[in-house]
């Protein structure tokens, strides 16, 4: 009775040490000031953050910024920024801001809250990209979604949201090559507005998409409607307030093994095959001692 009490109570210190630790930690990655790494030369680490210079790699894992302050994050100039856990960034005028191009990656996570503008880069650089491969976004914005004047935005992730009042993008070019977009607001493109196998959901107060220069779309099937519950499929886009684009490109489920030149289910059986050898190296000698055993064992009787 008494070793199951003292189990007991271990198991219980133990449980209520591990989620105080975890509450301390999660709350140590939580800042109330802008987070500047804009003018960084050097490798520089928080709670939360890792910037490593020479690289040009930003890791954000499980960070938190909740700021009264303009700006929530400055980024350096061609930062990779790998997201990991859950990131929230939230500041009163801009969110986020980068410097020249930037690219969102990573497994994890990131929500954005301004009451101004999202995500802004300041490039003054036409041929910079700020590019979103990350698997979720989410950024509710007073009125701009992401903005830049001069870089390329480019949208490939998963899964991208934004609500905006005015613009859900504003940038001079746009792109979408394949992954997931929806938004809530309109899509400006001073200059050219590209959608090549993307799925896209957007809706707008008026034209869900602008573009100055030109609007180049390619496999897709088009629906459009002044609403989404009242979308149809259409052959052109023309100006409507809301528009779905869902890709016609099939996608090929491959392996990483031999550098996506093959499906995946190669790499399941090779990956099968190595689990039987690892345990056939343990079972197998196991196995000889065991019959040896035996063996001696009817010797002996």
């Amino acid at each position: 009775m008494k070793k199951k009490i003292f189990a007991l109570l271990f198991v219980l210190i133990f449980t209520f040490s591990f989620f105080s630790v975890s509450t301390n930690a999660a709350k140590k990655n939580i800042y109330t000031n802008t987070l500047d790494l804009a003018s960084v030369r050097q490798n520089i680490s928080g709670d939360g953050y890792d910037w490593q210079n020479i690289e040009g790699t930003l890791e954000l894992n499980n960070i938190t910024i909740d700021t009264a302050d303009e700006i929530g994050l400055k980024i350096p100039e061609n930062a990779v920024i790998t997201l990991k856990g859950t990131n929230y960034i939230k500041a009163s005028n801009i969110a986020i801001t980068c410097l020249s191009s930037a690219t969102f990656q990573g497994s994890g996570s990131l929500t954005v809250v301004s009451d101004n503008i999202g995500i802004q880069s300041l490039s003054l650089n036409p041929d910079d990209n700020v590019r979103f491969r990350s698997d979720k976004v989410l950024i509710n914005a007073g009125k701009t979604g992401i903005y830049s004047e001069n870089a390329t935005l480019v949208f490939s992730g998963k899964n991208t949201e934004i609500n905006a009042t005015d613009y859900a993008i504003k940038g001079e070019k746009i792109k979408f090559i394949n992954g997931t977009f929806i938004s809530n607001g309109n899509i400006y493109a001073a200059e050219t507005l590209t959608v090549n196998a993307a799925n896209i959901t957007v809706c707008a107060p008026d034209k869900a998409l602008y573009s100055e220069r030109k609007i180049d779309i390619s496999n897709v099937k088009i629906s459009v409607g002044d609403t989404q519950s009242a979308l149809t499929e259409a052959v052109s886009y023309n100006g409507e307030k809301c528009i779905e684009f869902i890709s016609t490109v099939k996608t090929k489920n491959t392996g990483v093994l031999f550098g996506g030149n093959l499906p995946v289910f190669v790499d399941y059986i090779v990956f099968f095959i190595i689990i039987l050898a690892i345990a056939a190296v343990i079972t197998v000698p196991i196995y000889i001692k065991y019959k040896k055993n035996q063996k001696l064992k009817e010797k002996l009787k």
